[in-house]
């Protein structure tokens, strides 16, 4: 079989190099390769982070579905939609209660469609016939009682109800562990806080941080005079997934420190 001669282009001196067409280098690198479009930019990228997401609980049956928009980098002329049904969608096993399950947007081996995937893994669900590619869209939480949290995500933004996620005083910091709340591939987590004089106390704060060491300080309400009490908004990197650490400080008395959360960022 002769071999094919490619001629490396040169832009700088208007040389145009050989046009290869993505189906070719599909076809020399098969599945187990590269995913190639022809409008990647450097040709080895996957699926990756769909444009534009949106993903929210769907409307008529909020405890088990979710809605899923975006814009893909071949079918980019209008928003795809996908109704993404754990009862269906669950890549291996039975739905399980109080479990972090991350969806996965997945596409077809002829890049004709789309569909979700749920999965415990952040990483490697396991996909049915006929796909093979694969992009993280976020995760979903199945709260003890078997239903979904409630979320509106747009992009990497996640916003949740507001939720009590840790309440008391710590002289220095101590991790503050929010499995439960946030999952593990969140990189951010925000909320904001209240920070409340217990009685006789003339000043009370409290604090926010990334690490043990304090790290990312931030006060999260600081009030000064008789039991009184304070709010501040808190965004908090997580360096340690699904944990971050507090503490407070009073005069005259023992305060009472509350943590609520309201989204996360991947």
């Amino acid at each position: 079989m002769a071999k094919t001669s490619f001629v490396d282009g040169d832009p700088s001196i208007g040389l145009q190099g050989t046009k290869v067409l993505a189906a070719f280098i599909n076809k020399i690198f098969g599945l187990g390769g590269h995913r190639h479009t022809g409008k990647d930019e450097d040709g080895h990228a996957p699926l990756n982070m769909p444009k534009d997401l949106v993903m929210k609980n769907n409307a008529a049956n909020p405890n088990y579905q979710l809605n899923i928009s975006f814009y893909s980098d071949i079918q980019n002329a209008a928003a795809i939609n996908i109704t993404a049904d754990i009862t269906q969608h669950l890549d291996q096993g039975n739905e399980a209660n109080s479990t972090w399950y991350h969806v996965h947007l997945i596409e077809k081996d002829d890049f004709t469609g789309y569909a979700a995937r749920f999965s415990t893994s952040a990483t490697t669900p396991i996909l049915p016939a006929g796909y093979h590619y694969f992009a993280y869209a976020g995760a979903i939480y199945n709260s003890s009682g078997g239903n979904f949290i409630a979320i509106c995500q747009t992009g990497l933004e996640v916003k949740c109800a507001p939720t009590l996620i840790a309440t008391g005083n710590w002289a220095v910091y101590s991790e503050i562990g929010i499995n439960q709340y946030v999952p593990v591939t969140a990189k951010e987590a925000s909320g904001w806080g209240n920070a409340i004089g217990g009685s006789g106390c003339t000043f009370v704060r409290g604090y926010l941080a990334s690490t043990s060491d304090g790290l990312g300080e931030q006060v999260v309400g600081g009030a000064e005079g008789l039991n009184q009490e304070a709010d501040g908004n808190w965004r908090v990197a997580l360096p340690t997934p699904q944990a971050f650490w507090g503490k407070s400080y009073a005069i005259g008395g023992t305060p009472i420190i509350n943590y609520y959360l309201t989204g996360w960022r991947y």
